[in-house]
Protein backbone atom coordinates (compact mmCIF):
# COMPACT_ATOMS: atom_id res chain seq x y z
CA UNK A 1 0.00 0.00 0.00
CA UNK A 2 1.15 3.49 -0.76
CA UNK A 3 1.47 6.09 2.00
CA UNK A 4 -1.54 8.00 0.64
CA UNK A 5 -3.67 4.85 0.78
CA UNK A 6 -2.50 4.10 4.31
CA UNK A 7 -3.32 7.64 5.42
CA UNK A 8 -6.80 7.40 3.89
CA UNK A 9 -7.37 4.07 5.62
CA UNK A 10 -6.18 5.52 8.94
CA UNK A 11 -8.62 8.42 8.58
CA UNK A 12 -11.46 6.03 7.83
CA UNK A 13 -10.60 3.87 10.83
CA UNK A 14 -10.54 6.93 13.11
CA UNK A 15 -13.84 8.34 11.87
CA UNK A 16 -15.50 6.37 9.07
CA UNK A 17 -17.29 8.59 6.58
CA UNK A 18 -19.10 8.43 3.28
CA UNK A 19 -19.55 5.34 1.13
CA UNK A 20 -16.16 3.96 2.17
CA UNK A 21 -17.10 4.43 5.82
CA UNK A 22 -20.25 2.34 5.39
CA UNK A 23 -18.23 -0.41 3.72
CA UNK A 24 -15.63 -0.27 6.48
CA UNK A 25 -18.41 -0.56 9.09
CA UNK A 26 -19.61 -3.78 7.49
CA UNK A 27 -16.08 -5.17 7.28
CA UNK A 28 -15.37 -4.32 10.92
CA UNK A 29 -18.64 -5.90 12.06
CA UNK A 30 -17.74 -9.10 10.25
CA UNK A 31 -14.09 -9.20 11.36
CA UNK A 32 -15.00 -8.44 15.00
CA UNK A 33 -17.94 -10.86 15.15
CA UNK A 34 -16.30 -13.37 17.51
CA UNK A 35 -15.11 -10.65 19.88
CA UNK A 36 -18.55 -9.03 19.83
CA UNK A 37 -20.30 -12.34 20.56
CA UNK A 38 -17.87 -13.15 23.39
CA UNK A 39 -18.47 -9.69 24.86
CA UNK A 40 -22.24 -10.12 24.75
CA UNK A 41 -21.91 -13.44 26.60
CA UNK A 42 -19.54 -11.89 29.17
CA UNK A 43 -22.12 -9.19 29.96
CA UNK A 44 -24.36 -11.82 31.60
CA UNK A 45 -27.36 -9.62 30.93
CA UNK A 46 -30.32 -9.66 33.26
CA UNK A 47 -33.80 -8.22 33.05
CA UNK A 48 -33.89 -4.41 32.62
CA UNK A 49 -30.10 -3.94 32.45
CA UNK A 50 -28.83 -0.79 30.78
CA UNK A 51 -25.93 -0.95 28.36
CA UNK A 52 -23.63 1.84 27.24
CA UNK A 53 -21.46 1.16 24.21
CA UNK A 54 -18.92 3.68 23.04
CA UNK A 55 -17.73 3.10 19.50
CA UNK A 56 -20.60 0.89 18.43
CA UNK A 57 -19.78 0.36 14.79
CA UNK A 58 -22.92 -0.26 12.75
CA UNK A 59 -24.44 -2.09 15.76
CA UNK A 60 -25.72 -5.08 13.81
CA UNK A 61 -25.14 -6.99 17.03
CA UNK A 62 -27.95 -5.24 18.90
CA UNK A 63 -30.48 -7.97 18.10
CA UNK A 64 -28.20 -10.49 19.85
CA UNK A 65 -28.01 -8.24 22.91
CA UNK A 66 -31.80 -7.88 23.02
CA UNK A 67 -32.28 -11.66 22.89
CA UNK A 68 -30.31 -12.14 26.14
CA UNK A 69 -32.76 -10.52 28.57
CA UNK A 70 -36.12 -8.74 28.63
CA UNK A 71 -36.36 -5.02 29.11
CA UNK A 72 -32.73 -4.24 28.21
CA UNK A 73 -32.05 -0.60 27.30
CA UNK A 74 -29.15 0.20 25.00
CA UNK A 75 -27.32 3.50 24.59
CA UNK A 76 -24.71 3.75 21.85
CA UNK A 77 -22.35 6.65 21.23
CA UNK A 78 -20.16 7.03 18.17
CA UNK A 79 -17.78 9.67 16.78
CA UNK A 80 -18.64 8.91 13.16
CA UNK A 81 -21.86 10.47 11.88
CA UNK A 82 -21.88 7.94 9.02
CA UNK A 83 -21.69 4.98 11.40
CA UNK A 84 -24.27 6.50 13.77
CA UNK A 85 -26.70 6.85 10.86
CA UNK A 86 -26.01 3.26 9.77
CA UNK A 87 -26.75 2.00 13.30
CA UNK A 88 -29.98 4.03 13.39
CA UNK A 89 -31.06 2.64 10.04
CA UNK A 90 -30.26 -0.96 10.99
CA UNK A 91 -31.94 -0.75 14.41
CA UNK A 92 -35.16 1.17 13.74
CA UNK A 93 -37.17 -1.60 15.40
CA UNK A 94 -35.49 -1.01 18.77
CA UNK A 95 -35.50 2.77 18.46
CA UNK A 96 -39.26 2.82 17.81
CA UNK A 97 -39.83 0.61 20.86
CA UNK A 98 -37.65 2.99 22.92
CA UNK A 99 -35.19 0.21 23.70
CA UNK A 100 -32.22 1.83 21.96
CA UNK A 101 -30.75 5.27 21.51
CA UNK A 102 -27.88 6.15 19.21
CA UNK A 103 -26.07 9.44 19.41
CA UNK A 104 -23.12 11.00 17.67
CA UNK A 105 -20.61 12.72 19.95
CA UNK A 106 -17.24 14.45 19.68
CA UNK A 107 -15.17 11.69 21.29
CA UNK A 108 -14.23 13.92 24.21
CA UNK A 109 -17.28 14.88 26.24
CA UNK A 110 -20.05 12.39 26.94
CA UNK A 111 -23.50 13.55 25.84
CA UNK A 112 -25.70 15.23 28.42
CA UNK A 113 -28.12 12.31 28.54
CA UNK A 114 -25.60 10.40 30.68
CA UNK A 115 -24.85 13.21 33.13
CA UNK A 116 -25.64 12.17 36.73
CA UNK A 117 -28.72 13.81 38.23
Amino acid sequence: MKNIELNQLALQLMRPHGKEGKILGKIMNKSNKNMINDSIIALQLEKRNKILEIGLGNCKHLKEIMKKAKGVKYFGFEVSETITQEAIQINQKYIKKRKALFQNYDGQKMPRILAPR
